[in-house]
């Protein structure tokens, strides 16, 4: 929870609960150099967090991001373990700027 709140705070970031209520979903959009959306990421947080992979929804707004690149890099860099969503949401930064 204290790391859900701090990404929240730090991405100002939404929190819902999916339509099935048994996942929560964390919605944050990153923004490029010059502030202006590039990539919103939605994340599904299950039960069993941190120790299984995320659900990982990417979307890219007007610019051109390379998606499937990111994915590869999400499953190369992040490992699971205390901070995984954290560690994810940092690359995802890095990467949109």
């Amino acid at each position: 929870a204290t790391e859900l709140a701090a990404l929240v705070r730090r991405y100002e970031g939404v929190l819902q609960l999916s339509a099935d209520s048994s996942v929560v979903q964390l919605e944050i959009e990153f923004a490029g150099l010059d502030g202006t959306p590039k990539l919103r990421a939605t994340f599904d947080i299950a039960d069993n967090y941190p120790f299984a992979p995320l659900g990982t929804c990417l979307d890219s707004f007007g610019e051109q991001v390379d998606v499937e690149h990111l994915r590869k890099l999400l499953i190369k860099n992040a490992k699971q373990g205390f901070g995984y969503l954290s560690r994810a949401c940092s690359l995802i930064e890095a990467f949109a700027k």
